[in-house]
């Protein structure tokens, strides 16, 4: 079922790109997601997926009561709630460079620091969040020795999200162009510090 929303999303927003969309989709989520399963981020990420109509059509109660059916399977899904508002925001390319060179240059140079301010930030703001997780876990997650080298899987997702900046202009042009650019750009940062952080790649 997961399966079949999610192709039948990627079949609705991809239009005449269908083929190149279902490539990524196996590439970079699927095999992940359908192979070494983690059920419940899946269920959720399905369900987010299904709501991203809700988006398009300006309806943000039903787009609300989705996420937040969304966040019983799991609670990162309440992340999901302010990128419905970023759906017609025009993110230039120079702030775009700005980040993302920024965020690859804590995650190699300044790594260590940059967990234990995610980690005190965590526990100082992270409400409901912070309570439902395992202290232990929580720190051991955030201080795995692991990232800060490039590694072939970086490098190919940074060429192709260069590829689709070079194509933004043509691609915001589209129906619905706009929102979904705005959306890859959100996984990039996110993608970018899990890079360092790999807890956040669930």
């Amino acid at each position: 079922l997961c399966f079949i929303i999610s192709i039948n999303v990627l079949r609705r927003f991809s239009n005449v790109n269908y083929h190149w969309s279902l490539l990524m989709f196996f590439s970079i989520f699927a095999l992940d997601a359908y192979i070494d399963n983690p059920m419940r981020n899946l269920i959720a990420s399905v369900i987010f997926l299904f709501s991203f109509k809700f988006i398009v059509n300006n309806n943000f109660f039903k787009y609300l009561i989705t996420i937040i059916v969304a966040s019983t399977f799991h609670m990162s899904a309440l992340f999901m709630i302010p990128l419905y508002f970023i759906k017609k925001i025009n993110i230039n390319y120079k702030t775009i460079i700005i980040i993302l060179c920024f965020l690859i240059i804590i995650i190699i140079v300044f790594q260590a620091y940059f967990r234990e301010i995610l980690l005190f930030l965590f526990w100082k703001f992270g409400g409901i969040f912070a309570e439902r997780f395992n202290p232990v876990y929580l720190h051991e997650a955030l201080n795995l020795k692991t990232g800060g080298t490039i590694t072939i899987g970086f490098i190919v997702h940074y060429l192709v999200f260069v590829l689709i900046l070079i194509k933004k202009k043509q691609i915001e042009s589209k129906e619905n162009g706009r929102l979904l650019f705005n959306f890859t750009f959100v996984y990039m940062i996110f993608y970018t510090i899990a890079f360092s952080i790999w807890i956040l790649f669930r």
